[in-house]
């Protein structure tokens, strides 16, 4: 069976692109016989790895059944699992097919089966790396927290299709869960340089050249006019840096600034170490977890990967956007992680990270939910035709283990 005739079969025509990808290696590797991870007893043993819920199970030996008795969803399972689990080469297999034709209500369970392999393939990588085991049992928990998204999104037990892949990532990468938050060793690819003062130790965030911004200090969309906005420049190399300042508070100044160069030393750009930080769905976001996170990440990355020190912890997430202050209450747990960090615009993507708010589409601002008052606030932003951009923050690594607060509560009006 080629990519063509599977995506066929199941009625993805759309998918043959994806499915082409190391197509061959996957079939030649494919067993003799059922496929393993279906089996009745394996699918069991799978979902108490994962810590799903009682009810997933009878919807996981329902799709595995179904897959038992149809080939071409045989033969997409198994590619999908080889290229998950197996595959020697790293690399992203891109958006599964989402199979609502063929599978109707299963299309979600289908997706969870397959990451049910997840523990036992981050288990043998972890082992191999020499981490601590509650290292691995804290990132293993990573399924359960997709398939939390499926569960308040859709009211079934599943897994949507488009986080899928992002499994394979803690494979490829080094990425851990410790505690509260996920960490995984990158590099840098804002649009940002970062200075430290060498008299005090000060730190200075410069818009990166050619940088396009608004009126407002946050990043203009790719497809904006060229007459809108305007351009960071900035000058490095001489007895003089010129550049544009970005408040810690995330926006970006029109105004640029002359700096002597022998009282700045370079901390971070692009392309440099940094730790990622990402926020798995579920628990709280309270400023005491954080920092416990980021105390046991100063502590395991050195540890266990000396050979790539990082610079500083970095994120990129909808709720780094600095309009964030507009909507929520001062003491909101987000708010107060903003002011930890040192924020930067970015380049506005897609629906600036709101997916994973209303874990849906927001192109049309009416037919969000609004079932919580932060999808209220949020939908209510975008009713005015307004554009989440989302955005960044850092921390200097040697100053990540003592977390705190930065910057003042702002009160409106301030």
């Amino acid at each position: 069976m080629t990519p063509e005739q599977l995506c066929g079969a199941i009625a993805e025509p759309g998918s043959v692109a994806h499915l082409s990808l190391r197509w061959g290696e996957a079939v030649a590797a494919r067993p003799a016989g059922p496929l393993p991870f279906i089996d009745p007893a394996a699918v069991a043993a799978a979902h108490r790895a994962c810590g799903l819920d009682d009810d997933s199970l009878a919807v996981l030996q329902d799709v595995a059944g179904q897959i038992a008795q149809d080939e071409p969803l045989q033969a997409l399972a198994w590619y999908m699992h080889w290229r998950l689990w197996l595959d020697p080469v790293p690399g992203n297999m891109g958006t599964p097919p989402e199979l609502q034709t063929r599978l109707g209500r299963l299309a979600g369970a289908f997706h969870l089966l397959l990451a049910t392999g997840f523990p036992a393939a981050l288990t043998a990588v972890h082992r191999r790396r020499g981490y601590p085991p509650e290292a691995t049992a804290e990132t293993a928990q990573q399924v359960r927290c997709m398939a939390g998204n499926y569960r308040r999104g859709q009211s079934a037990s599943g897994l949507y299709a488009r986080q899928l892949p992002w499994l394979r990532t803690y494979l490829d990468d080094a990425y851990v869960r410790l505690g509260r938050l996920e960490f995984q060793l990158a590099r840098l690819s804002a649009p940002i340089v970062v200075l430290r003062n060498r008299r005090d130790g000060g730190v200075l965030t410069l818009a990166a050249d050619g940088l396009r911004l608004s009126d407002d200090g946050l990043c203009l969309p790719g497809d904006a006019p060229a007459t809108v906005g305007w351009t960071a420049r900035l000058q490095l190399g001489g007895e003089i840096i010129i550049g544009h300042r970005i408040d810690p508070t995330g926006y970006a100044c029109r105004a640029s600034q002359e700096l002597a160069a022998n009282d700045w030393e370079p901390l971070m750009r692009s392309g440099d170490d940094i730790l990622s930080i990402h926020i798995p769905v579920g628990g709280g976001m309270d400023l005491e977890s954080c920092a416990d996170s980021f105390r046991r990440a100063v502590e395991f990355f050195p540890r266990h990967h000396p050979e790539h020190p990082p610079r500083a912890m970095w994120c990129s997430t909808w709720f780094l956007d600095p309009r964030l202050e507009e909507i929520l209450p001062a003491d909101a747990n987000p708010l107060r992680l903003q002011r930890c960090l040192h924020l930067h615009p970015v380049k506005p993507w897609g629906d600036g990270g709101l997916w994973f708010v209303f874990l849906g589409e927001t192109v049309d601002p009416a037919r969000l939910p609004r079932d919580t008052s932060l999808r209220r606030a949020l939908a209510g932003f975008l009713d005015g035709g307004r554009r989440w951009h989302g955005g960044g923050g850092f921390l200097p690594f040697d100053q990540a283990a003592a977390l705190h607060e930065l910057r003042p509560v702002r009160r409106s009006g301030s």
